[in-house]
């Protein structure tokens, strides 16, 4: 009789990554599966590369079509998609892929944590455009510290004297700092560093530059959102909060968890 529990152990999955969570999940899913990692960014990868050691990677972004087509070439058998919380589009293209093809699929997402307690003092908006439209309409001074990264900087330059006003601060990659060209946004006032950032750290910036408005997403306690607001409480400033598109019920945000829901399901179909 086959030996079922290695055959079920070394299966091939694919894991669609763009946070810390995912990194980690592909590190500890290494342990009992052939691990795949996709990333979208050149510096994704070489984040995975550093951090993961022997996991293949691949990288660069891709269509629903694009991803049937690696999904199928790479005979995996259960995706996971740990793109970041706010990259619907990603999310929407690996599920579209995998109801084509009938793979089996899973959402990782990080923990959200409890901001109840933090809304005090926080506007929170459904995007950055109405972010932007606010700071426009009813702040008209003031130093902007935008911390949303560089995919959304076009509203904010609607903003009157927008190029004294901002700040930006983005992951150090040539796309991200592409973006930041694009969008007209003057060197000397783009931070490019890699996160997550500790509350003393906010703290020098914020104090840094003069900030007097911050401009966040709610990212979770991995994503240094906690200390990013306490640091901004601690020099009074205004506090503006994009919130998390809806997740798909069923997400799983334990890895333990996951790896053994993926186990069960390789299981089942093995016994079909």
């Amino acid at each position: 009789m086959a030996d079922t529990t290695a055959s079920e152990n070394r299966a091939k999955i694919l894991v669609f990554a763009g946070t810390t969570e995912g990194r980690i999940f592909a590190k500890e899913a290494s342990e009992h599966f052939d691990v795949t990692v996709s990333v979208a960014t050149e510096y994704g990868g070489e984040i995975i590369r550093e951090k993961n050691g022997s996991v293949p990677v691949s990288q660069g972004r891709m269509s629903q079509t694009q991803m049937e087509e690696f999904i199928s070439r790479g005979s995996f058998r259960f995706v996971v998609d740990a793109t970041h919380p706010y990259a619907s589009d990603a999310t929407k293209n690996i599920r579209g892929a995998c109801d084509s093809l009938k793979t089996p699929y899973a959402r990782l997402i990080r923990e959200s944590g409890n901001i109840s307690a933090e809304k005090s003092g926080i506007r929170i908006f459904s995007s950055i455009e109405k972010i932007a439209d606010d700071i426009a309409r009813n702040f008209p001074t003031g130093t902007i510290f935008v911390s949303t990264g560089s995919k959304e900087l076009l509203p904010f330059t609607r903003i009157e004297n927008w190029r004294e006003r901002l700040f930006v601060r983005v992951i150090p990659s040539i796309d991200s700092l592409k973006k930041c060209a694009d969008a007209g946004i003057p060197p000397s006032r783009i931070i490019a560093m890699q996160g997550p950032f500790s509350k003393k750290m906010n703290e020098a910036m914020f104090s840094e530059t003069n900030s007097r408005i911050l401009v966040t997403k709610i990212s979770g306690k991995n994503g240094g959102f906690d200390e990013k607001i306490e640091a901004a409480k601690e020099l009074n400033m205004e506090i503006f909060a994009v919130e998390k598109p809806g997740e798909r019920e069923g997400a799983f945000t334990d890895n333990s968890a996951l790896i053994g829901w993926i186990k069960s399901v390789l299981l089942e179909n093995d016994e079909r």
